[in-house]
């Protein structure tokens, strides 16, 4: 750190139930003095190189060891606890920290060690990541890369059913999204499969249109959402106290599969109306009641919803005047009826 080498002291915090590893670690060890919270921890300092070979790993970890035992000796620290940060993943609490000289002393919160430091008079800045950083630590999340791909998808699909260029184009960008994530956090390619299978699946719906197909694609999507995490998972497995999917992140998953099936069933019901073929004009009359104004011999006439149609009887059969029947089929303008036995849909005088 240049301030550092200038004279001007640099001083780190790791605040109460914090962490201060990977890159944080080596940041901390360049300054003046170090100092934690309670709760908080500080390592491992192991370098990952995510689909590099065993040499490029080795030879990673080797000069990122020659770093971190460099500037522990620099600072007066124990050199052999920073170098076990690097080569063997090690991580100390608080209290570890401090008694083995990788620390220079513990404070409950910032206030209280500025006013050890007698920093408490000078004015304090914040520094936060731009819009850029924020946006790709955003999409660094292998959840949200993951809900991302399968929204996609679901927009593309209910656009086919509700026929809307937005939806397809929102879905387009959700994929992408979700890709680009995926390839920032060097998702496996296995995660990437099962996310492609469950939308593939989820486009069969068009033709069963009984919703399996649908929640069976949403249930492999987030398989493939936590699958894509493994790489992570497995270069980080002892860099952080616990998995980096969560409990939050399974709670997500299954509201999601709960609304998938809520989806299901909604373009099941939606497929259903699709598929039924619309009665217009005098096809709507085809399960009407009715009463016969004049004897059917096997001809004659019936009031439907107070309008008068010429009918002929089913199978010829007599229908006397004032009887009730119900339309079973039309031929041109004559009616097909046959007597009410109560058995017709709907009603009409």
């Amino acid at each position: 750190m240049q301030p550092n080498r200038a004279g001007i002291p640099v001083y780190t915090y790791i605040g109460a139930d914090s962490i201060g590893a990977s890159a944080g670690s080596y940041i901390a060890m360049a300054t003046t003095q170090i100092w934690m919270g309670n709760g908080s921890e500080i390592g491992p300092s192991t370098p990952i190189v995510v689909g590099g070979s065993s040499l490029q790993e080795n030879h990673t970890e080797a000069a990122m060891e020659a770093l971190m035992t460099g500037l522990a000796e620099a600072h007066g620290r124990n050199v052999t606890a920073a170098a076990i940060m690097v080569y063997d993943d090690q991580a100390y609490n608080t209290q570890q920290a401090y008694d083995i000289g990788l620390i220079n002393g513990i404070s409950p919160n910032l206030s209280a060690f500025m006013n050890k430091m007698g920093l408490s008079g000078y004015p304090t800045g914040t520094v936060n990541e731009n819009l850029y950083e924020q946006f790709l630590s955003f999409m660094s999340n292998s959840i949200v890369d993951g809900l991302f791909i399968t929204f996609g998808s679901l927009a593309i699909l209910l656009d086919i059913y509700h026929r809307t260029v937005i939806m397809t184009a929102l879905g387009v960008i959700l994929i992408g999204l979700g890709l680009f994530g995926a390839q920032l956090i060097g998702s496996s390619v296995v995660g990437i499969v099962f996310l492609l299978l469950g939308s593939a699946l989820m486009f069969l719906e068009i033709k069963t249109q009984h919703g399996i197909a649908l929640l069976g694609g949403i249930a492999i999507d987030m398989v493939g959402t936590i699958l894509i995490a493994a790489p992570y998972i497995s270069a980080n497995s002892s860099a952080y106290p616990s998995n980096p999917i969560g409990t939050t992140d399974y709670v997500i998953i299954g509201i999601v599969l709960f609304l998938g099936v809520v989806l299901a069933y909604y373009l099941h019901k939606l497929g259903s109306s699709l598929k039924r073929k619309p009665e217009t004009g005098w096809e709507s009359l085809v399960s009407s009641k009715g009463t016969a104004v004049t004897t059917l011999n096997p001809a004659g006439w019936v009031s439907i919803d107070g309008q008068r149609w010429k009918a002929i009887s089913e199978k010829g059969v007599e229908i006397k005047n004032g009887s009730s029947i119900t339309v079973i089929g039309i031929s041109g303008l004559v009616l097909t009826v046959k007597e009410d036995k109560g058995d017709g849909i709907k009603q009409g005088q």
